[in-house]
C-alpha cells in the first residue's frame, strides 16, 4: 500500500484552464492537434516501455487509480489537495509484469529487459514532475476469500 503526499519541495500541479461548463459534455476525451483540450485522463503505453499520461480538469482521484492499477497496490491520496488539476507526466513503464512483450521482436536485448529504455520509474517521476511523493505503508485490508462455488444453489 503507498500513501500519495506533497514533497516538501512542494506539489507542482497546475490549476485547470478548463471551462467549468465544458466539464459537463458527455463523451471521450477531446484533442486538437495531438493535445488534450478538453477534461480527461489518457495514458499511452508505448512498446518501447515509455509511458505518458496526460489530464486536464482532473481531480487527484483520477491519478491515484492510475497508480494503484500500474503499481498493483492500493494508493491512497494523503495529499489534502481538492481542486482540479491539468498535469503531465512522463515515465518508463515495467513491462515485465504486464503481459505485454518487453521490446518489439528483433530488438535486442534481454526478454523482458527495459533497463535501457531511459526516463524515470513512475514514483520518481511523480516526484520529479508533479511534486509528489509515494510513501510504503502497512496497513490492514479487508480480503474476502471464496473458496467455493455452486453452479446451483443447494439446500441447508
Amino acid at each position: 500500500m503507498e500513501d500519495l503526499v506533497v514533497a516538501k519541495s512542494g506539489h507542482k500541479l497546475k490549476d485547470t484552464t478548463v471551462d467549468p461548463a465544458a466539464e459537463l459534455e458527455p463523451g471521450p476525451p477531446k484533442f486538437k492537434d495531438g493535445e488534450l483540450i478538453g477534461p480527461g485522463f489518457v495514458t499511452t503505453i508505448m512498446i518501447s516501455g515509455q509511458a505518458h499520461t496526460v489530464a486536464k480538469a482532473q481531480p487527484l482521484s483520477k491519478l491515484t487509480t492510475m497508480l494503484g492499477n500500474t503499481l498493483h497496490r492500493p494508493v491512497i491520496d494523503k495529499t489534502g489537495l481538492t481542486g482540479k488539476y491539468d498535469f503531465a507526466v512522463d515515465f518508463k513503464f515495467d513491462l515485465r509484469g504486464s503481459g505485454l512483450p518487453a521490446r518489439p521482436v528483433g530488438a535486442g536485448g534481454a526478454p523482458g529487459d527495459n533497463d535501457a529504455d531511459p526516463g524515470p520509474d513512475l514514483a520518481a517521476a511523480v516526484q520529479q514532475q508533479l511534486g509528489l511523493r509515494l510513501i510504503a505503508i502497512k496497513a490492514n485490508l479487508d480480503v474476502l476469500i471464496i473458496d467455493k462455488i455452486e453452479k446451483a444453489p443447494t439446500d441447508n
